[in-house]
């Protein structure tokens, strides 16, 4: 009951209150060496920096690494211009850019990740075409092709990509959407029948093709405002799971979804009402915050038997942000507290133990759209996290040593 009435505080104040609990976490954190230890700030010189969405890879066996910036605001909205497209190489002591998009935003930036050891990839923006893109690039910032779907996801080997409708999540879900593109004519975006396709990496062709009527299907559901995302290939690169989102009589539901490559086929893997942030931990089981047992928790998915359980590691009791390279270490975010302090956790799934790793502060003009999720992110060998974070008014991005 307590804890629904702050559904009643009006958006304004509710922001106005969360000032307090920031000063006083200011005051606090000059006794407090704990946050902003054993971390380096990689910056090629923009105002804000940051690495995406925590599912992508930034950092290849050479210790590359990949980022974004911009001068903009963080607090600007929607986010247009250019964002700049960075790499520090292994070794180097200063990043330099390659490129920009114009297809991007806060949260997931550019899609920016690697294609392979030596080539990058992101989303951008055609101005001729008018249409949105992915593009291929060398580490010189040189062109090797362009495909014409932009992507929100790609399997390990680099061979089979995910496409959706990035016009569709700027109008039904803005934190996810690009606006390079006017959005003139919503109701034709709202009425596209294609709810996904799996895109051929090497000649740019079609795989398959998921339409929303299939999921409506699936689902028994015929919803309002449906929209798919959150999508994350298994480690074979067989399956993709990925969120189902609609509304059905005003109520929001997210259904959690597996995609068989190989059968062509769907499974409703989580049929409760809601599903969050998770990752694949081997080729069959995913971790994921949502509903079991009436109760908002983490517990793992088998989508092959389809048994759901609670993992005898430690997981966190809110939603968050898990990342894995081999299922033996999970590292955790937190979202900030009314004090706008967050906290990053590295679980030891075979001996048990958890390690904080950074605590920090969030300033209160961090929220909603412009909030800055810690996205973080093993390198190639575990012994390094990637993180977005705030500092100030700015959001950084760093390298935490383990």
């Amino acid at each position: 009951m307590i804890h629904n009435l702050r559904f009643l505080i009006p958006d304004d104040l509710k922001q106005r209150l969360l000032y307090p609990g920031y000063y006083w976490s200011v005051v606090k954190s000059k006794f407090d060496n704990r946050y902003f230890s054993g971390l380096e700030i990689i910056s090629a010189g923009y105002k804000n920096e940051f690495g995406g969405y925590f599912n992508l890879p930034i950092g290849n066996k050479l210790g590359d690494v990949l980022f974004q910036g911009t001068d903009q605001t963080a607090s600007s909205w929607p986010p247009k211009g250019e964002l700049a497209i960075c790499i520090r190489e292994s070794g180097a002591t200063d990043a330099r850019t390659l490129a920009y998009s114009r297809a991007w935003n806060w949260q997931q930036g550019a899609f920016l990740r690697w294609f392979s050891e030596d080539l990058l990839c992101f989303n951008d923006y055609d101005s001729n075409t008018k249409t949105y893109c992915v593009k291929i690039m060398d580490k010189q910032g040189r062109l090797v092709r362009q495909i014409d779907s932009p992507l929100g996801a790609i399997d390990f080997s680099g061979s089979v990509g995910v496409s959706y409708s990035f016009e569709r999540l700027a109008i039904l879900r803005e934190d996810y959407g690009y606006f390079a593109k006017e959005l003139s004519n919503e109701r034709e975006i709202l009425t596209e029948p294609i709810a996904f396709s799996l895109v051929d990496l090497n000649s740019g062709g079609l795989v398959h093709r998921v339409s929303f009527d299939d999921l409506r299907d699936i689902t028994e559901v015929q919803p309002e405002n449906d929209k798919v995302n959150h999508f994350e290939f298994s480690p074979d690169g067989k399956k993709v799971a990925y969120l189902y989102r609609y509304w059905v009589d005003q109520v929001k539901i997210t259904k959690m979804m597996v995609f068989d490559l190989e059968k062509k086929s769907h499974t409703v893997i989580g049929n409760e009402k809601f599903y969050s942030h998770f990752c694949w931990i081997d080729t069959e089981q995913i971790l994921v915050f949502g509903q079991l047992e009436e109760e908002n928790k983490f517990f793992v998915i088998n989508c092959v038997s389809q048994k759901k359980f609670i993992p005898d590691f430690f997981v966190p009791p809110h939603d968050s942000h898990p990342a894995t390279k081999t299922g033996k270490r999970i590292v955790f975010d937190s979202y900030p507290s009314f004090f706008r302090k967050s906290n990053i956790l590295v679980v030891d799934t075979v001996n048990g133990t958890r390690t904080s790793i950074g605590r920090y502060l969030h300033h209160p003009t961090f929220r909603g759209v412009n909030r800055v999720d810690h996205h973080p992110r093993f390198n190639q060998d575990e012994r390094r996290v990637y993180i977005d974070l705030p500092l100030g008014r700015e959001r950084k991005f760093g390298v935490i040593q383990l």
